[in-house]
C-alpha cells in the first residue's frame, strides 16, 4: 500500500523546480509497470541530474526483477556489487556527460560497512508515499533516515543536509518505529528526542559526538548471530574479488595531440566526471630534458627513457589492478615520428636514431582505448603558444598520419571542453561496457580502425 504523496514536502518542491532525469523517469516506470516494490531512502539534492548516489531500498524478492527493469532503462551492473545486499548499476547520460550511478540495497543499515543493520526496511516500504512516478519514504521516516545516515555513515551533519533536517524537526515524530529503536539502541544517554532537539537546536559539534556514541552503542547491542552473519558477506565478497580480476581490470586510455590541444584538461574532466576510481600518468618521453646537454648526458637519457616508459607502464598496469580507470596523458606514440611532441635531442647517425625511435614507440603494448585530439595549428597555438604555427601544424599532421598505424579515435578538439569531454566518457564507457558483458543501449560504434567523431 502506497500512500499519497504530501504536497508541499521537500522533495515535490525539487521535483517541481528540476524534475526528474529522464533516465531515472524511465526505471521508475519499468519497476511500477514489473509491480516491484521500492522507494528511494534518501531525495538527491537535484533530482534531475543528482551529483552522487540515488540510493534505493527494495524489498528482497524483488531484486532480480528489479535488475532486469534497470538493464532495460539503460543502466549497467557493476561485476562484484550485483547481489544483495548491496548493488551498483551505473549508467552514463551523454547528453550532460554525466553519470547516474544506482547504489540499491535490500536492507536499511548503517555504518561504514553497513554493519549497523537495522529492522527498517519492510516498515519504510510499507510507509513510502508517491510524489508523481517517484516513491520516497514518508515524511517522519524521510528525516529519521537521514539524521541516522548523516551520524552513523559521515559521523556529523554537512552542510547541505541541515536545512532540510531544521525544516523537517518540528514534525518529527517519537512514536514510530525508527526513533523508538534509536530509544531502545541508545540507552540511558542518548534518545531519539534529544537527537531532534539538538536538530532544532542547529547544534551540530553535539549532534556529531551524540552520533559516536549511538554507533557504539549500536555495535555493542547487536546480536552475535548478526555480527557473524555480516563478517561471513564480507569474507565471501574478498574471495570473490579475484575471479572477478578480469572484468573489474580497469581500463587505459591515452590521450595524443599536440601542444595546446587539451589533453590536460580532457584528463582532469574524465577524472572528475568518472563514477569509479581515476588515476593519471604522465607519459611524455622528452619534457624536461635539456637538449644542449652534453653528448654523454644525451646518450644516458637516451638509454634511460624506455625504463622511465616501462616504471610508469607498470605503476599504470598496479592501478588497473585495482579496478582504476588509468589516463595516460601523451603515449610512446609521440616517438613514431620525431616531429611529434616535444622534439629528442639531435643523433649523428640517423639510422640508428630511426631504429631507437622504432623501437622506443613500441616499448609498451597497446592501450586499451587512443584517443588523438585534433587541433588546427593556429589554434593550438593561440591557446598554448609552445611552437610556432608551422611547427605545431606539422605535429598535428604526424599525429594524425598514425590513423593508418593504430586504432584511433579522433576527437574535433576545437569544440568546447565539455563536449569533447562527453564524447571521451562515450568512448570509455563503451569499453567498460564491452568488457563487463553488457550493452548499452544508443552508443554509436566506431567505423574501422579510426572513428572520426565530429
Amino acid at each position: 500500500m502506497v500512500a499519497d504523496g504530501l504536497p508541499g514536502t521537500e522533495f515535490e518542491r525539487e521535483r517541481e523546480a528540476h524534475g526528474v532525469h529522464r533516465q531515472l523517469e524511465s526505471l521508475f516506470g519499468e519497476l511500477n509497470d514489473a509491480h516491484v516494490e521500492w522507494s528511494l531512502l534518501r531525495v538527491p539534492r537535484d533530482v534531475d541530474l543528482p551529483p552522487g548516489d540515488v540510493d534505493l531500498l527494495v524489498r528482497p524478492e524483488h531484486l532480480a526483477a528489479f535488475g532486469t527493469a534497470a538493464r532495460a532503462a539503460g543502466f549497467v551492473g557493476l561485476p562484484g556489487w550485483q547481489e544483495a545486499p548491496s548493488l551498483l548499476y551505473i549508467s552514463l547520460d551523454p547528453d550532460a556527460a554525466q553519470f547516474l550511478v544506482l547504489d540499491v540495497t535490500d536492507r536499511v543499515a548503517f555504518g561504514r560497512h553497513g554493519e549497523i543493520v537495522t529492522p527498517f526496511a519492510a516498515g519504510v516500504l510499507g510507509r513510502r508515499v508517491r510524489d508523481g512516478a517517484v516513491l520516497v519514504p514518508s515524511p517522519d521516516d524521510a528525516f529519521w533516515l537521514l539524521l541516522l545516515h548523516c551520524l552513523l555513515d559521515k559521523g556529523s551533519v554537512p552542510l547541505h543536509y541541515r536545512d532540510r533536517l531544521m525544516s523537517a524537526a518540528p514534525h518529527a515524530r517519537l512514536d514510530t518505529e525508527i526513533p523508538q529503536t534509536v530509544d531502545a539502541r541508545g540507552g540511558p544517554v542518548i534518545s531519539a528526542r534529544i537527537l531532534r532537539d539538538a536538530v532544532l537546536a542547529a547544534d551540530w559539534d553535539a549532534l556529531a559526538g551524540l552520533g559516536g556514541g549511538l554507533s557504539r552503542a549500536w555495535h555493542r547491542s547487536a546480536p552475535v548471530s548478526v555480527r557473524l552473519h555480516l563478517a561471513s558477506e564480507r569474507v565471501r565478497r574478498a574471495a570473490s574479488r579475484p575471479k572477478l580480476l578480469r572484468q573489474r581490470w580497469g581500463v587505459s586510455v591515452a590521450l595524443l595531440g599536440s601542444n595546446g590541444a587539451g589533453k590536460s584538461t580532457l584528463a582532469e574532466g574524465i577524472a572528475g566526471a568518472f563514477p569509479l576510481p581515476v588515476s593519471r600518468v604522465y607519459m611524455g618521453l622528452w619534457k624536461g630534458e635539456d637538449t644542449d646537454a652534453s653528448a654523454r648526458k644525451l646518450v644516458l637519457a637516451a638509454a634511460a627513457r624506455p625504463f622511465r616508459a616501462w616504471a610508469r607502464l607498470l605503476r599504470a598496469k598496479g592501478y588497473q589492478a585495482l579496478g582504476r580507470l588509468v589516463v595516460f596523458d601523451r603515449y610512446t606514440y609521440d616517438a613514431r615520428h620525431p616531429s611529434s611532441g616535444a622534439r629528442p635531442p639531435a643523433s649523428p647517425a640517423e639510422t640508428a636514431k630511426r631504429a631507437y625511435m622504432w623501437m622506443l614507440s613500441r616499448s609498451c603494448p597497446e592501450p586499451d582505448l587512443t584517443l588523438l585530439l585534433d587541433l588546427p595549428g593556429a589554434l593550438a597555438h593561440a591557446r598554448k603558444g609552445e611552437n610556432t604555427v608551422s611547427e605545431t601544424e606539422a605535429e598535428r599532421s604526424a599525429f594524425l598520419s598514425l590513423r593508418d598505424e593504430l586504432p584511433l579515435h579522433i576527437l574535433d578538439a576545437s569544440r568546447d571542453a565539455d563536449a569533447v569531454r562527453a564524447q571521451a566518457l562515450e568512448l570509455i564507457w563503451r569499453e567498460y561496457c564491452n568488457r563487463w558483458a553488457d550493452g548499452v543501449p544508443g552508443t554509436r560504434e566506431g567505423a574501422g580502425g579510426a572513428a572520426l567523431v565530429r
